[in-house]
């Protein structure tokens, strides 16, 4: 039913956590969040027609850096994806903007199914679009004027995997990474007609804008992955972005069924022994390396050199028109 597709993917992002060090809470605004204010800035007041963006105390005034946009699941920001801030940061000449979406307290919205269903006022379809993503653009305007002249780079996981495409419509997002998209969730049920999965949950526009601004070379080539068994995320959303980018544009880095039960040790987990199908690749599902230098990479932290060495390759080595293709890296199995 929907109801329980609306719990699983809660549970998934929040609460799939098998493989990582650390509990990763579901709100950040609480408790758990006091160990981070001492290292990011949580703005308290906010226009009503602004989002709050939350940012890293050690590189938010850096002029060398290049900005990245990270758009948090549906879970609100998390704990999870302020480490993954800090791990852009310490792995790539960065600095992190988190816009905070969804919630009254900038949190968890207290009712997550209204949100995923575009029944709440920010993310209802109006007018083939919906008010969110004018909300996104703003801020990215904001993160350009900040930063003259430098290229921008998006994340969109889970609920806002397809979301980063969209931010294409502003001319400094240079490359985009979406990483298990998730819209539209219930088309056509409860998605109007012109909302399904051709679109994914985007408007159409901003998807064929996406892409001609990739044929154009303007834009980099997107990023879309995903784990092959994540039933939140299906295959076919992956094939919608095949299909209009082209099988030879796309990075598609999806984690093989072979690869992705595998633990901090690289031992082999029983699929029917994981409480929940692996889903939040950067995320909920990442596991990083731990002691020796020598232990193999899991195949969630391999995406994540890949996603800084990607935008390392678009934003700071090739800013300009026509960049050389990126050299992904081979994602060898087990």
């Amino acid at each position: 039913s929907v109801m329980v597709a609306a719990n699983l993917v809660l549970v998934s992002c929040s609460t799939s956590r098998s493989c990582c060090d650390a509990e990763r809470p579901s709100k950040v605004l609480s408790e758990e969040a006091l160990g981070f204010q001492n290292r990011f800035v949580f703005p308290e007041e906010t226009a009503p027609d602004r989002l709050p963006l939350v940012r890293s105390r050690l590189n938010q005034a850096s002029k060398d850096r290049l900005p990245i946009v990270l758009l948090h699941e549906i879970t609100g920001l998390d704990a999870g994806i302020l480490r993954l801030a800090e791990e852009i940061e310490r792995r790539g000449q960065f600095k992190v903007i988190m816009p905070i979406m969804f919630g009254p307290d900038h949190g968890v919205s207290e009712n997550e199914f209204y949100v995923m269903a575009g029944r709440t006022a920010e993310w209802k379809l109006q007018k083939g679009s919906r008010p969110i993503f004018e909300l996104l653009r703003r801020e990215i305007r904001q993160v350009a004027a900040e930063n003259p002249g430098k290229p921008i780079g998006v994340i969109g996981m889970c609920f806002t995997g397809s979301v980063a495409l969209a931010m294409l419509s502003e001319p400094e997002v240079r490359a985009t990474v979406s990483s298990q998209p998730v819209l539209p969730m219930f088309a056509p049920v409860l998605m109007p007609l012109d909302q399904t999965f051709c679109t994914l949950g985007i408007p159409g526009s901003d998807l064929e804008h996406a892409v001609e601004r990739v044929k154009n070379g303007t834009a980099a080539p997107p990023v879309a992955m995903r784990f092959e068994t994540d039933p939140l995320s299906p295959k076919r959303h992956l094939q919608v972005l095949r299909r209009e980018f082209g099988d030879e544009v796309l990075f598609d880095w999806t984690i093989s069924r072979k690869d992705e039960y595998f633990d901090r040790n690289h031992d082999r987990i029983v699929p029917g022994l994981v409480p929940n199908p692996p889903h939040s690749i950067l995320n909920g599902n990442l596991v990083l390396r731990s002691g020796s230098s020598e232990q193999p990479l899991h195949p969630t932290e391999k995406r994540l050199d890949a996603v800084v060495a990607y935008f390392t390759h678009y934003l700071e080595r090739h800013p300009g028109l026509d960049p050389p293709r990126f050299q992904a890296p081979e994602f060898s199995s087990h």
